[in-house]
């Protein structure tokens, strides 16, 4: 199963050249933003979209204008909903936490339309940083940078399943760990030797369970 997250993230941080001729030397920042997430539920959810946050820290080292490896550690939290392309179904999900197409006779439960899973994210990623304006040789020198890089990572979730209105606790602390895959684009800009600012947008497709505390639609049990 698989889960992909966007997120788009201002960072600062301050960097320390061992070497003008190449720039190498240590850097470290920090980073907030606004990540939205899809599992089965979704932060793009029928009935509106919903922000996410989160912050963190990085640390890495410049090998050159063209390279950096750079670890990072962000925490944050993501509120998914029902999508538009399953509103309609309106699952059933029982006291037994299975899910039904139709709502047994006698058994108490909720509406998939009527729950939010609130999803609270840490995650921790290698990068490693090219900087593709590097290719070209009047923008070797320039203060400007956009770096591209693949990323690794590991996340962890913790996701409570509440109803929309009156913030019910359905299920609590689900937990999950998955492998990240993904990638991220930044362009940033040295203020000055010690100071960069920059903007970033990535994607980290997870591997494993759900985080949401949802199951697959297609598993719904039909009760006649």
């Amino acid at each position: 199963m698989t889960v992909v997250f966007l997120a788009s993230t201002f960072k600062v941080q301050a960097q320390e050249y061992e070497s003008e001729e190449y720039q190498s030397g240590w850097y470290m920042g920090v980073q907030i933003g606004t990540p939205y997430g899809k599992s089965n539920f979704s932060s793009w959810g029928a009935d509106k979209l919903r922000l996410g946050w989160s912050a963190g820290l990085h640390a890495g080292y410049t090998f050159s204008r063209m390279l950096s490896l750079e670890f990072s550690a962000n925490w944050g939290k993501q509120v998914l909903t029902v999508q538009d392309c399953c509103f309609d179904r309106n699952y059933f999900l029982g006291e037994d936490f299975k899910r039904y197409k139709v709502a047994p006779a006698g058994m108490n439960g909720y509406y998939y339309n009527d729950l939010k899973s609130a999803v609270f994210l840490h995650r921790y990623a290698f990068h490693a940083n090219v900087n593709v304006l590097t290719f070209f040789e009047y923008m070797k020198d320039s203060p400007w940078k956009l770096d591209v890089s693949p990323v690794i990572s590991a996340v962890f979730s913790n996701t409570d399943l509440k109803t929309k209105g009156g913030n019910v606790t359905v299920r609590e602390g689900v937990g999950r760990c998955n492998l990240g895959l993904g990638g991220q684009m930044q362009l940033s800009y040295d203020i000055n030797d010690d100071i960069k600012v920059g903007v970033y947008s990535g994607f980290t497709h997870l591997i494993g369970k759900h985080i949401d505390a949802i199951k697959s639609y297609e598993k719904a049990l039909k009760w006649n």
